[in-house]
């Protein structure tokens, strides 16, 4: 999501008719929105390689051997979408999960910088 010149101009001209001092608060917040756009292109490359990397079947697998989960998909019936779960069987399933995105991540990250040393 980028925010267009307008947006940025109406946010910095607002906060400045407020007071002089208000001025480092308006740079503050435009420096806020220039990077949460970064984030977001950052955040939307790296989604893409994990997707690309499979981290939704690592899931899959995880929620079939911890959570006897035959899928993650909604059925739109109550006896098939809820079950009662083990706390420990819950606490595996998310500890394995964590450390499947983290691994997930470095590898995206990887790849991501991989590709920019190529250009």
């Amino acid at each position: 999501m980028t925010y267009p010149p307008s947006i940025r101009a109406v946010v910095r001209d607002h906060l400045d008719c407020a007071c002089s001092a208000t001025q480092s608060k308006s740079e503050a917040l435009i420096g806020d929105l220039e990077a949460r756009e970064v984030l977001v292109s950052g955040l939307a490359s790296l989604q893409g390689a994990i997707d690309a990397i499979g981290l939704e079947s690592e899931l899959r697998e995880i929620a079939r051997e911890e959570l006897d989960l035959e899928t993650l998909e909604t059925r739109k019936s109550d006896s098939l979408d809820f079950r009662e779960q083990s706390v420990w069987s819950i606490k595996s399933a998310l500890e394995r999960a964590f450390y499947a995105g983290v691994a997930a991540g470095a590898k995206a990250q990887l790849e991501i910088a991989q590709k920019d040393g190529a250009r």
